[in-house]
């Protein structure tokens, strides 16, 4: 029975479960001795303050460390500088929804690979191309995927622009451009 308390408890709460049920099993087995008896009040009660004194230190350390390896093993919400994606030598294969829309800022997903937050996205027509509406004109993307395959940009076209489409462009400093040509949703 107290191997299957421990067990349990190592399952759900880790290192920290372990020193709590280990506490409780050591401090309701002292409690049971028949020694009690045979001690003064007040050998008993020093007994009894040195065990809970032991034994609670022991469970607090075990709680402390299952916390302590808590906290190291959490990714970190921040990201260094290093971890950055890398730009490449861009690709540009489609783009969702695969039509531009006249008169209208909407968000598209440009797909291909070598994309970076350095990248910078434009069209070959006059347009309003960023990461943030109602701002002005940056040619930043709002997202890049981790891995350099997609990133996500706002465009906005005039009322009426010219030709049956536009090229959308998204080029890296210093290693190259790629782009594609995407049709008005008329």
């Amino acid at each position: 029975m107290n191997i299957e308390i421990l067990k349990t408890v190592g399952q759900i709460a880790g290192i920290g479960g372990i020193a709590l049920g280990v506490f409780l099993l050591l401090f309701r087995d002292v409690i049971r001795k028949k020694i009690f008896p045979s001690l003064t009040k007040e050998q008993g009660y020093r007994i009894l303050v040195l065990f809970l004194i032991l034994v609670w230190s022991v469970a607090i350390s075990g709680v402390g460390a299952w916390l302590f390896v808590e906290i190291k093993t959490q990714p970190s919400v921040i990201t260094s500088p290093e971890s950055r994606v890398v730009c490449g030598v861009p690709t540009l294969r489609a783009i969702r929804p695969p039509a531009m829309l006249e008169n209208q800022t909407r968000e598209y997903r440009l797909i291909g690979t070598g994309f970076c937050r350095d990248s910078v996205v434009y069209v070959d027509t006059p347009a309003w191309v960023g990461n943030k509406r109602g701002t002005h004109a940056n040619s930043s993307p709002i997202k890049v995927a981790p891995d350099g395959t997609w990133l996500t940009v706002y465009v906005g076209l005039p009322d009426q622009p010219h030709g049956q489409g536009v090229n959308v462009i998204v080029e890296n400093p210093d290693l190259g451009r790629a782009s594609l040509f995407v049709g008005f949703q008329r």
